[in-house]
């Protein structure tokens, strides 16, 4: 994907697709306008019911077009219009309840085997680490098991509290590592 813009050089700026999926209330939201606008200018999000996408740029100059899918079950069959042409996935999870575990491998698995999303690189979040019973992100890849699904995909996990900044940067940065890995592979 890219733009050219034509005066005395040509200049191509070239934007990168990446969808953020989870469960309803995972914290989508949170952490797409706080990689936007940063922890402490958010005030609060509301659940989205459909889609909302922003411009989002990582530390090395990277553009991103993230693309925050409603992780509403009835919206579920209606997010599929949204793959073609992704180049990265972001999945979070709300670790905070070990009982969602289930479902959202069920998800998960489903989403990567999509047709137009096998190989895209995945970064998979835990989120709410910081909350009493929470998995870190070592306890989530044994509950969730995926080895079978992601052989032939790039992937990285990191564990995260979206109320904080410093963990939110980390997530971008392995976003931005994990994306770049995968170019020059």
């Amino acid at each position: 994907m890219g733009v050219t813009c034509s005066s005395k050089a040509a200049i191509s700026v070239s934007t990168t697709k990446l969808i953020l999926l989870g469960a309803k209330g995972s914290g989508k939201t949170r952490l797409l306008y706080s990689w936007l606008l940063g922890v402490s200018s958010l005030v609060d999000t509301i659940s989205t019911e459909s889609f909302n996408v922003e411009p989002v740029q990582t530390p090395d100059g990277i553009n991103l077009l993230v693309w925050d899918i409603s992780g509403d079950p009835s919206y579920r069959t209606k997010r599929r219009q949204f793959f073609h042409g992704t180049e990265g996935i972001v999945y979070i999870i709300d670790t905070s309840d070990p009982a969602l575990m289930q479902e959202a491998k069920e998800d998960l698995v489903t989403i990567l085997r999509d047709r137009d999303l096998l190989k895209v690189p995945l970064l998979l979040i835990a989120n709410t680490r910081s909350s009493q019973g929470a998995l870190d992100d070592y306890r989530l890849k044994k509950e969730l098991n995926l080895k079978s699904v992601l052989r032939e995909r790039r992937w990285d996990t990191v564990t995260i509290a979206a109320f904080d900044q410093k963990e939110v940067d980390t997530s971008l940065e392995k976003l931005q590592n994990l994306l770049k890995s995968t170019w020059v592979a």
